[in-house]
């Protein structure tokens, strides 16, 4: 398991050593082979929250007036839906499931703000907001099959995409009454 995020509850429980006993229907994220067990089907749909930011800060002086600027992040909100159905065909156990894992969600708010800032002749003030959304998303299909006692196969074909989207708003007054709005996506 190469990233840095875990998927599912046990996973974040054994602090990302699951590859091994990857037996739950999130288990195709880490190991498809593990998948497979006896017994009745599972559903399983997990969700873990890992750190929220916020903070306030300088980011340019503008005619000896800062600009705070706040920013607020909610990032990494890794979650899964997996679904398996165990069965055995042949004298053989086998085990097809469906896996939609997010295992990477950031969502970071920023806002500025400096009114009045004395630039010789004209006065200055801006305000201004961004909101920045970034996602991954992942499904699967896999198959694990165990042909012999102490021999467990597995492949998980699937797709990934990552989202981004950032979009704002800015808008600036100098010397006047009229708003001078900048809005971008």
């Amino acid at each position: 398991h190469y990233q840095d995020y875990l998927v599912g509850e046990r996973a974040a429980g054994m602090g990302g050593a699951h590859t091994a006993l990857a037996n739950e229907a999130a288990g195709a994220h880490y190991n498809p082979a593990g998948i497979l067990r006896p017994g009745a089907a599972l559903l399983q749909l997990s969700m873990s929250a890992y750190k929220l930011r916020m903070l306030t800060m300088e980011t340019a002086n503008i005619c000896g007036e800062e600009l705070d600027s706040s920013e607020e992040s909610f990032f990494s909100f890794p979650g899964s839906l997996g679904v398996v159905f165990p069965f055995n065909a042949g004298g053989l156990d086998h085990a097809v499931g469906v896996t939609l894992v997010v295992p990477h969600w950031d969502r970071s708010m920023e806002n500025f703000q400096v009114k009045d800032a004395n630039c010789g002749a004209l006065k200055l003030s801006a305000l201004g907001s961004e909101l920045r959304v970034d996602r991954v998303i992942s499904a699967g299909l896999t198959y694990a099959l165990r042909p012999v006692k102490g021999l467990q196969l597995g492949l998980t074909v699937g797709a990934a995409a990552r989202t981004f989207s950032s979009s704002g708003m800015a808008t600036f007054v100098a010397n006047s009454d009229k708003f001078h709005p900048a809005v971008y996506y």
